[in-house]
């Protein structure tokens, strides 16, 4: 396999490298908006079997298929470069197969543009949306950090916005198209709660920019002490 390096926007790339060393995930402060940072908390890793992950490259505003897109998965260097370890190309319907790592975590890029990080899960639905212009949004999957299983009746909240996961553990918000590209200005929560589960939150950036796949996931508590004689 062929491993090539592409770069990132350099705002973007700045911000990814910050992520990794950073004890916080968002620097105090005003400054230039910026999209949602990738950081390992948004799930957590438990290294599987290889899997074939399917998917479809959508457009975003009409949800058709995009044919010929180069999808690629992978992690940053030190300098912020994404360096693809699995990469395929969207056929005329916009669907997409590769080999991935079950359980692994990855940054994704179409045509080599951002779209955001990813939790390889059971049942993982695969898609990713491009040509967004200035909308704002955040989609992804909710799943169990331990089981890998995606979670449905998970309430995803973000900006005033809720909505519930399905089957799939799916979800979607969608924060309209100012010209800007730009919902809000201070740092910004995407919050997950489910009735089996603690709730959580996530930095989905400081105001919300862009449109960006941003996987989370929930984690049970600690199982009840085992009765002894």
């Amino acid at each position: 396999m062929v491993w090539r390096a592409s770069t990132p926007p350099a705002d973007m790339s700045r911000n990814l490298v910050a992520s990794l060393f950073a004890v916080s995930l968002v620097s105090a402060g005003c400054g230039t908006p910026s999209p949602a940072t990738p950081t390992s908390d948004y799930a957590v890793p438990r290294i599987g079997t290889s899997a074939l992950l399917s998917g479809r490259v959508l457009d975003f505003t009409t949800n058709g298929g995009v044919p010929g897109a180069t999808v690629e998965f992978g992690n940053l260097n030190f300098s912020g470069t994404l360096v693809p370890a699995a990469t395929a190309v969207s056929d005329g319907t916009g669907s997409y197969r590769v080999a991935v790592v079950s359980g692994s975590s990855a940054i994704v890029q179409i045509d080599r543009a951002w779209i955001g990080q990813v939790q390889v899960n059971q049942e993982y639905r695969g898609d990713f949306f491009v040509r967004t212009g200035t909308c704002v949004a955040r989609y992804g999957t909710v799943a169990d950090a331990l089981a890998l299983h995606p979670i449905s009746g998970a309430t995803v909240t973000l900006s005033g916005t809720s909505v519930v996961t399905g089957a799939a553990g799916w979800y979607r918000i969608d924060l309209g198209c100012p010209a800007n590209g730009l919902v809000g200005f201070n740092t910004t929560f995407v919050s997950v709660s489910h009735p089996d589960y603690p709730s959580r939150s996530f930095v989905a950036g400081r105001g919300v920019f862009g449109v960006s796949r941003m996987d989370l996931s929930l984690q049970k508590r600690d199982f009840p002490a085992v009765a002894t004689r």
